[in-house]
């Protein structure tokens, strides 16, 4: 198991200097925790994100780090994915998102070419509002994609060159991260209003891509709430997200 920990002395947690708790990062057999069946969401049921209880566990110092970057990384950890950090990790957060918006605007338009709705004569696809709908989302998705590829690129080159990301490239790589996780949400949102009466059905898969983009927006490492603190750094503040350190 690989969780998190704090460290106390006493009952007062230890913090760093930036104010920031200091975590360490902690492996430990499976065999000594418990796994609570405590997944109950709204979307996204299939992650199996259950708890982990781990009561009274010893963890030796050397299955016990602290949470932050090498300070004199040895050869096999100087290669240039290394620069980066986390933000690999926090990017492949949005993966889900992004697939899950693709799905709900192809399905849609699937959809849109066949049905026409209840009680009217005009199909689904000649209705100027659903047109509106399908095009916003498609552009809000294309964009995100394209922001998050280029951020991630650009930090990916300087990887190569030897520079490790600074603040202002974290920055990006957060903003682009958690913009694209919205923007994920507002295109399937574009999709749910525009499919009517089906969104809500058990039998088509929008009412799954709804409650499941959403889930991926409270996601802590993407939620809209990193927008605060991308923009404390932009105006020369220090950040409240402690992952900036990394």
């Amino acid at each position: 198991m690989l969780g998190l920990a704090n460290v106390f002395d006493g009952d007062d947690m230890r913090v760093a200097e930036s104010g920031a708790p200091v975590t360490l990062l902690t492996l430990y057999p499976m065999r000594e925790t418990e796994i609570v069946d405590n997944w109950n969401t709204l979307g996204m049921r299939g992650t199996g994100s259950d708890g982990v209880v781990a009561e009274d566990v010893f963890v030796p110092d050397e299955r016990a780090v602290p949470l932050g970057p090498l300070e004199n990384p040895g050869k096999a950890y100087a290669g240039p994915f290394h620069r980066l950090s986390i933000w690999p990790a926090v990017a492949c957060n949005v993966a889900p998102a992004l697939g899950v918006a693709r799905a709900a605007i192809d399905d849609f338009i699937q959809m849109a070419t066949k049905e026409t709705p209840m009680y009217t004569a005009t199909p689904l696809r000649e209705r100027s509002v659903v047109q509106l709908q399908v095009a916003e989302a498609e552009a809000k998705l294309g964009a995100a994609q394209c922001f998050l590829f280029s951020v991630l690129d650009e930090v990916w080159q300087r990887a190569k060159e030897g520079q490790s990301l600074d603040m202002s490239a974290r920055a990006r790589c957060q903003l682009a991260s958690s913009h694209a996780v919205v923007a994920a949400a507002e295109a399937v949102d574009h999709v749910y209003l525009a499919a009517g009466g089906s969104a809500i059905r058990d039998e088509q898969p929008f009412q799954r891509y709804f409650r499941d983009v959403h889930v991926s927006t409270q996601h802590a490492f993407v939620s809209p709430s990193r927008f605060e603190a991308v923009g404390q750094i932009m105006l020369g503040l220090e950040p409240d997200w402690p992952f900036f350190q990394l």
